[in-house]
């Protein structure tokens, strides 16, 4: 299953057994406004994806993916993000879906 992301300037590639309709819905409203999405929509999609909390400092959460350097995102506690942390986050849900194909 593909979503074209506007943000990325091209499909993201999405791996069948983690699709619930739910997840689809979600992904498909970040991807269509990014400038509209809440720290607790991206969060939820990225923990389905298999990130996980490491921490923060003040309104700062921290999230990695576990057993991959590199892949670690640091989200203030703003409603709606900026464009640039949902845009770092659909990169690195992208390359790890990419991987998982």
């Amino acid at each position: 299953m593909k979503f074209v992301c506007s943000v990325l300037k091209r499909p993201l590639k999405v791996v069948s057994y983690m699709v619930s309709s739910r997840f689809q819905k979600r992904l498909q409203s970040i991807i269509n406004g990014p400038r509209s999405v809440s720290r607790r929509e991206l969060v939820w999609v990225m923990k389905r994806v298999g990130f996980e909390e490491s921490g923060g400092k003040g309104s700062h959460k921290s999230f990695k993916y576990p057993g991959r350097q590199g892949f670690y995102l640091t989200l203030p506690d703003q409603d709606p993000l900026r464009v640039a942390y949902v845009r770092e986050a659909l990169k690195l849900i992208d390359e790890l879906l990419e991987g998982d194909v």
